[in-house]
C-alpha cells in the first residue's frame, strides 16, 4: 500500500475513533437515569455532530481512495456518501448544533431554531 494511502486509512481510523469516543463519551456524561432537558439535548446533538462531520469525512476520504466509480450507483461508496450527507441535515445541521449549544453555555435556555 502506498504511504499515501497508508496515511488516509490512519487519518480514517482516527476520525472514526474520535466519533465513537464522542458518541460513548455522551452516553457516559447523560448516565442510565438522564432527563430529557435543554442540556440533555446539546449533549446528544454535539455527539452526533462529531459523528456526521466524520463520517462525512472518512466516506470522502474513501472515495478519494477508491477512485471516480465510487460515484456510480453501483458502488456502496456513493450510497454511503449519500447516507452520511442526510445526517448533516436532520434533526439539526452541525452549524444549529453549535449555536444551539452555545445559547445553552451562555444561559439562554436553548430554544432550537
Amino acid at each position: 500500500m502506498p504511504p499515501t494511502a497508508q496515511r488516509l486509512a490512519g487519518l480514517m481510523d482516527a476520525r472514526l475513533r474520535t466519533a465513537w469516543w464522542a458518541l460513548a463519551g455522551a452516553l457516559d456524561e447523560l448516565g442510565p437515569g438522564y432527563a430529557c432537558t435543554p442540556e440533555t439535548l446539546a449533549t446528544v446533538m454535539i455527539a452526533k455532530r462529531e459523528a456526521v462531520v466524520a463520517a462525512v469525512e472518512v466516506v470522502g476520504l474513501a472515495m478519494d481512495l477508491a477512485g471516480g466509480g465510487s460515484y456510480f450507483r453501483r458502488s456502496p461508496l456513493e450510497r454511503a456518501y449519500r447516507d452520511v450527507r442526510a445526517g448533516t441535515f436532520h434533526p439539526l445541521t452541525p452549524e444549529a448544533t453549535l449555536l444551539y449549544a452555545g445559547k445553552l453555555t451562555l444561559g439562554d435556555p436553548g430554544t432550537a431554531e
